[in-house]
């Protein structure tokens, strides 16, 4: 199922057209990245998707909802930090999660485990006014963790980010994609995307861009070991991950992100001694060089 589904979609600005006819979906529970140069119309499309702008012309379905038509319960599906995050600068971080937390009648310990989440520790009793960018991004983050959708919108979320910051935030999104929810994230860290990601969507001049089929979304580990053949028949076994044998001490993997852990975990606990485990494939900086080069 498509918890998102955008159709023709246009939105101008002052007859200048910001974004031109697009069309695209995100699938429940994947992580869908969307990528584009400074100006391609990436946090405007964001906007529309969450109804801080109304299209010219085309339709944005949520959870099956219509935005325009029906968007209380569109938007009761959806949460996100978008720019900067909306927060109160003379409360703390803990009142601005309070606010939320009576919003959507969340439990003291449903917001406790976003304080944990979040790491934010005692600056959570001061006010936000106080706090670095990074600390703000990670504060509107608990803030759309707390409301609980089933359709989260990141908007470059590692802004601001130290490099344990951006781990754990990698590591959260696949641990809430893999609970079902739906993550649409817009990051112009390409190697995070391309870590993260199920898909891609290129935006570029306003308009959305054929995926190069040179793009493998699937990605392909190379392993060698000590008994590739005995690896290759454990792998295969896992749903939706193929496994070809390459000769008597390597194996073709070939899997989507939302399968790494399972998979790297069960060669980690086999007997077979693993030698070396190497990703292979276009990487996602080549493709966006061939489709931006002009903006690069």
């Amino acid at each position: 199922m498509n918890i998102l589904e955008v159709e023709h979609v246009t939105k101008q600005f002052h007859k200048k057209t910001v974004v031109d006819d697009i069309s695209f979906s995100a699938e429940e529970g994947k992580v869908l990245g969307f990528i584009g140069p400074n100006g391609a119309g990436k946090t405007t499309t964001l906007k529309l998707i969450t109804n801080i702008l109304i299209p010219n012309s085309g339709s944005i379905h949520i959870a099956g909802y219509n935005i325009l038509k029906e968007r209380e319960k569109a938007l009761a599906n959806v949460a996100g930090v978008i720019e900067n995050p909306a927060l109160y600068l003379e409360l703390s971080g803990y009142d601005n999660l309070r606010f939320i937390q009576k919003m959507y009648r969340k439990s003291k310990d449903d917001m406790e485990q976003v304080v944990e989440i979040i790491g934010l520790g005692h600056a959570m009793r001061q006010k936000t006014g106080r706090y670095s960018l990074g600390m703000k991004q990670r504060l509107g983050l608990g803030m759309a963790l707390l409301a609980d959708p089933r359709f989260l919108i990141l908007d470059e979320p590692t802004n601001g980010l130290d490099a344990s910051g951006i781990m754990e935030l990698r590591e959260l999104i696949r641990q809430k994609a893999n609970e079902g929810v739906t993550v649409l994230l817009s990051s112009h860290i390409l190697s995070e995307v391309d870590r993260i990601a199920d898909d891609v969507v290129f935006i570029k001049g306003g308009r959305i861009v054929d995926r190069p089929a040179v793009l493998p979304m699937k990605k392909k580990y190379i392993v060698k070991a000590g008994n590739a053949r005995r690896i290759q028949e454990q792998i295969a076994s896992i749903e939706n991950v193929n496994a070809v044998l390459l000769n008597g001490a390597a194996v073709e993997v070939c899997m989507g992100q939302e399968k790494f852990a399972e998979v790297m975990q069960l060669i980690c606990q086999s007997e077979n001694q693993v030698q070396d485990i190497q990703q292979e494939g276009t990487q996602l900086e080549n493709v966006y060089q061939d489709i931006f080069q002009e903006d690069v």
